[in-house]
């Protein structure tokens, strides 16, 4: 598993993953933010947006489910289980399919399984249904995440440059 980019375990599993080549990822990061951009316009998902970044305990600025009571009376957990289905009903189902079939066409493994190669991709995840949509999202946001770093730099190059402020002073 040295071989790869990043890597992330689910209930003791060990996915890899080595990113797409830049001239794939860029297009491809327009395509996630183009339907990312749905939830963006919905004001109900921005709400629910807003109750997840409430609910979810945090360490150091980083997510921690550990701290979080997954108990089934725990009214914090509802309304992030309902925020999350808000949200993922503002996404175009048949787009979501779209970019996380893109994703795995990309180097991705559990183990010493390709799962690029549709045999093993059905069987792994007939297998570990649970882990698809947290590797697809990981896989996903892994490719996109580089070429989203520099945007607002690279958006100030394009804009006019603005002179320093002057005073005048009156006689």
């Amino acid at each position: 598993m040295d071989m790869f980019h990043c890597k992330l375990t689910l209930e003791g599993r060990h996915y890899g993953m080595r990113k797409m080549p830049p001239v794939k990822a860029a297009p491809f990061g327009l395509r996630v933010i183009s339907a990312l951009s749905k939830l963006v316009a919905n004001k109900g998902a921005v709400g629910a947006l807003d109750l997840l970044k409430k609910n979810v305990p945090s360490k150091d600025g980083k997510v921690d489910l550990e701290g979080l009571d997954f108990s089934l009376d725990n009214k914090e957990l509802a309304t992030m289980v309902v925020s999350i289905i808000s949200l993922i009903s503002s996404l175009d189902p048949d787009e979501v399919s779209g970019i996380f079939t893109s994703a795995f066409s990309s180097d991705v493994y559990c183990e010493d399984q390709k799962l690029s190669d549709p045999v093993a991709f059905d069987l792994h995840f007939q297998n570990h249904p649970g882990d698809y949509y947290p590797v697809a999202i990981w896989v996903t946001w892994n490719n996109v995440k580089p070429f989203l770093k520099g945007i607002g730099a690279g958006v100030k190059t394009f804009l006019p440059q603005s002179p320093a402020p002057t005073t005048v002073s009156g006689k």
